[in-house]
């Protein structure tokens, strides 16, 4: 029995956070301090921030495009522009 099961989560949340161990990731020095960190995958898109080797905040968000062909991705990799 999974974490997931065990806490009663929904089977669509549950689904949605099976799939975070097969996302990819690239890291970007941040702004200030640390490393950006943009997440992709089947399904998800977000982003993190990490100081130290340690994650700071996190956002991930459901895609139904897969990842890559999401405008805002795209835009945040500096690929294409906001009218795109």
């Amino acid at each position: 029995m999974t974490a997931c099961a065990r806490c009663g989560i929904q089977p669509a949340l549950r689904a949605f956070l099976e799939r975070l161990p097969e996302c990819t990731s690239e890291a970007f020095p941040a702004v200030g301090a640390g490393q950006d960190l943009r997440i992709e995958g089947k399904g998800v898109l977000g982003s993190a921030l990490a100081v130290d080797g340690q994650p700071v905040h996190m956002a991930l968000l459901a895609s139904e495009g897969g990842g890559d062909t999401e405008p805002w991705a795209r835009r945040a990799r500096g690929e294409g522009s906001r009218g795109d």
